[in-house]
C-alpha cells in the first residue's frame, strides 16, 4: 500500500491553517478562547505554523467534563490552539487514512454516516435470519499506542508529520502506552483507522460478505453456524493483533427479534427508534427550547439544531411519535 511523504508543506499552508481555525471554531464562536484567538488571527496562525514546523507545539492541555448521551462518557477538551492543529493535521492526513477503509465502514467519513449504516443493515436483515453484533470493551481507552504508531507509519513516511501525530498520541494515556481522549478530532480518525486491519481480515481472509462497521460497533449478517465460528475467531484476532477485548463476547440472535444498533432497532422490513433514543431526542429538544427562552441560544441556532435532530428521524418508522414530540415541544 502506498506511503505518503512531503505532507508538512500542505499542513503548514496558511489557507489550510485558516480553514482549520474556522472548522475548530464552528459552533463555539462565542467562547472566550475562540474570541481571543480570532482577535489576532493572522499572528496566532503564523505562530502556530512555526510551532508545528519546529516541533515545539505542546499537546495535552485538556479540560475534562462528563456527558450523559445516553451513556456516561468522560470527554477531554483540548486547548483551542491544539484543536486548530488537530484540524490542520487531519485536513491533510485524514483522506490518507480514509483510503485504508473498506466500503462498509461508516463512521467519520464523507458520504457515509449513521443513517446509511442503518439503511444498509436493514437491507441485509431483510434477507437473512441471524446476525452477530459486536463492540469493543472500553475501545478508546484500550487502543495501543505502539500498534497505532506502526499502522500510521505504514501509510505516512513524512517524519515531521509522524512526529506531530505521535506527540498528539502521547499526550494522553489511560494506562502505560494506551488510550485516546474522547473529544479530539484526531482520536476519531485514529480510532477508526485502528480497526481497518480487522476490517480487511474479516473481508479478505474470512470472506465475510455482509459486514459493516460504525467506529467500534460491528454487525455481521449470515447463517448461525458461520456466525458462531466467526465470533470465536474474531475474539482471538482482536486480542492477539490489536490488544482489544469484545464486550460481552458478541451477541448472536435472530434478525426478526430486532437488532439494536446505533440508537435504532432494525427489523426485517422496518427501522424503528429505540426507547433510549426517543428519550435522548426529547431531552435534547427541551434543552434547546430552554436555552432559547433564557436568551443563551438565538433563533437561528435553535432552528439549525432542531432541524438536525428532526432530520435524523425521517429514516425510521416514527411518524406517530414525531407528532407526539411536536406537541410536547410546543408545551415546553
Amino acid at each position: 500500500m502506498k506511503r505518503y511523504g512531503k505532507l508538512m508543506g500542505n499542513i503548514l499552508d496558511y489557507e489550510n491553517l485558516l480553514i482549520a481555525f474556522h472548522n475548530a471554531a464552528k459552533g463555539k464562536t462565542d467562547r472566550k478562547d475562540v474570541i481571543q484567538f480570532r482577535t489576532k488571527l493572522s499572528e496566532n496562525l503564523l505562530t502556530l505554523r512555526t510551532k508545528i514546523d519546529t516541533d515545539t507545539m505542546v499537546f495535552g492541555r485538556y479540560s475534562f467534563f462528563t456527558v450523559h448521551d445516553p451513556k456516561t462518557r468522560n470527554i477531554c477538551a483540548a486547548a483551542f490552539k491544539e484543536r486548530v492543529t488537530h484540524h490542520a493535521m487531519m485536513n491533510v492526513c485524514g483522506p490518507i487514512l480514509d483510503q485504508s477503509q473498506i466500503f462498509h465502514s461508516y463512521a467519520c467519513r464523507k458520504g457515509k454516516g449513521q443513517h446509511k449504516a442503518l439503511l444498509k443493515a436493514k437491507k441485509w436483515a431483510d434477507c437473512h435470519d441471524f446476525y452477530l453484533k459486536m463492540d469493543i470493551s472500553k475501545f478508546f481507552d484500550s487502543i495501543d499506542h505502539s500498534i497505532l504508531k506502526q499502522m500510521l507509519c505504514s501509510r505516512i513516511k513524512d517524519k515531521k508529520v509522524l512526529g506531530v501525530l505521535f506527540d498528539i498520541i502521547d499526550s494522553y494515556t489511560t494506562a502505560e502506552g494506551k488510550g485516546l481522549p474522547l473529544g479530539n478530532l484526531t482520536s476519531q480518525y485514529f480510532a477508526n483507522f485502528y480497526l481497518t486491519r480487522f476490517d480487511h481480515w474479516i473481508k479478505q481472509e474470512k470472506k465475510v460478505r455482509f459486514y459493516l462497521r460504525y467506529m467500534d460497533d460491528m454487525l455481521i449478517i449470515g447463517n448461525k453456524n458461520m456466525l458462531c465460528k466467526l465470533r470465536d475467531d474474531t475474539r482471538h484476532y482482536l486480542n492477539r493483533n490489536l490488544k482489544l477485548q469484545l464486550k460481552h463476547g458478541g451477541q448472536i440472535n435472530r434478525t426478526d427479534k430486532g437488532i439494536g444498533f446505533l440508537g435504532s432497532v432494525i427489523y426485517p422490513g422496518a427501522l424503528k427508534l429505540s426507547s433510549s433514543s426517543k428519550k435522548r431526542i426529547y431531552d435534547r429538544m427541551k434543552q434547546y427550547e430552554r436555552k432559547y427562552r433564557s436568551g443563551t441560544m438565538d433563533a437561528l441556532d435553535l432552528q439549525e439544531r432542531a432541524t438536525a435532530l428532526w432530520a435524523g428521524l425521517y429514516h425510521t418508522k416514527s411518524y406517530g411519535w414525531r407528532k407526539t414530540l411536536a406537541v410536547k415541544c410546543m408545551d415546553i
